[in-house]
């Protein structure tokens, strides 16, 4: 999972081993500019938009370091933010608090519950529910686990703050 995020951020991973010393992993990432650029600004709307009245979304990633990158970016957009491992947990949280307005869930999950499962369970209990899915594969085989006979808001990973913010504004608003 590590080495697809490098290398679909336009980074380099590398590996090398000597026989009874061990391992070294090297990541490396494309720099960062030193001006922060506006990539929105070509468009209509040249701000990122952020929560509006408390809005509060759920994350279900299983990988623990995305999931806390996620929830960080959501802080950012002033989203209020719950977030869970796995479907089991998310289903309690979603059960427990009724302010939650989206669940943004990871596609493929470990476990035996897929993101659209636990959108089709959720969606049960609560038909207002908003729902965007999240997926680091790049070949389109988890739009046919989603299922293709309903609106899917699918964003690819690795994404920037801009376009999850539009987005979830987007699903949000819909």
């Amino acid at each position: 999972m590590t080495f697809g995020f490098v290398e679909q951020s336009g980074g380099h991973p590398s590996a090398h081993s000597v026989g009874g010393d061990g391992a070294a992993y090297n990541l490396l990432l494309p720099r960062m500019p030193s001006e922060p650029c506006d990539e929105t600004s070509s468009g209509d709307n040249p701000t990122t938009p952020v929560a509006a009245d408390a809005e509060a979304v759920l994350v279900v990633e299983d990988d623990a370091d995305l999931r806390h990158l996620v929830v960080e970016l959501l802080y950012e957009l002033e989203y209020q933010v719950f977030d869970a491992p796995d479907g089991t947990s998310a289903l309690k949280i979603l059960e427990q608090n009724a302010q939650i307005d989206l669940l943004l869930s990871d596609v493929v999950l470990p476990g035996g519950m897929l993101g659209p499962d636990i959108a089709a369970a959720a969606l049960r209990a609560r038909p207002d529910l908003k729902v965007m899915y999240m997926s680091g594969y790049t070949d389109g085989a988890e739009v046919g686990t989603i299922g293709s006979d309903t609106d899917i808001e699918l964003i690819r990973k690795p994404f920037k703050l801009a376009d999850l913010g539009h987005r979830l504004r987007r699903v949000l608003d819909s």
